[in-house]
């Protein structure tokens, strides 16, 4: 297990999310700590993992410049609540994105929502990390905090991975809230 610092500088607890709600801390028992960046998009969350330099804030990036809440740079957490997997990051990271080029950035957030996918983040793809492609009828998983949830391999660098993303969501389920079924 590689030891890694997160980039980001530590601001005072008590954060707020972008519509005024106090940003509680995630339960500090049983979360597990992922080295990933986490969005919201249509209120289920993602989880983007892989190692320092490879890309999951400048993908997180292009997620929210679509649309999505950011809910973690860097350092997510990830517990189980009840038969659900929900992601959620350190409150005193609240909002911020840290990218080499541009600096410390503050992005409208949300401070958890339910897991839904975890994207690893490999240059090349599947091809590139020796995992078969998952067709669309194939579902691949990854475990976190004693859950399965739906994952793929993906190349950060690709400009169509922001879409292939949302369209594996969609998909999987309609966005949350919208009534369809």
């Amino acid at each position: 297990m590689s030891s890694f610092r997160p980039r980001l500088p530590l601001r005072a607890l008590g954060a707020m999310t972008d519509d005024g709600a106090a940003a509680g801390p995630p339960p500090a028992v049983g979360a597990q700590v992922v080295h990933a960046t986490s969005v919201a998009i249509d209120g289920r969350g993602v989880l983007l993992r892989g190692p320092s330099g490879c890309g999951k804030s400048e993908l997180a990036l292009c997620l929210i410049d679509a649309g999505a809440r950011l809910i973690a740079d860097d350092v997510s957490l990830v517990w189980a609540d009840g038969a659900a997997a929900v992601v959620g990051g350190p409150p005193e990271q609240h909002g911020c994105l840290s990218l080499d080029d541009v600096g410390l950035l503050e992005l409208p957030a949300v401070a958890s929502a339910p897991l839904a996918l975890v994207v690893d983040l490999v240059p090349g793809g599947s091809a590139a990390a020796g995992k078969p492609t998952a067709g669309w009828g194939e579902a691949t998983t990854a475990q976190l905090a004693g859950l399965r949830i739906a994952s793929f391999v993906a190349d950060p660098h690709l400009p169509s991975t922001p879409a292939k993303i949302r369209a594996v969501l969609r998909r999987m389920l309609p966005p949350s809230g919208s009534g369809e079924p």
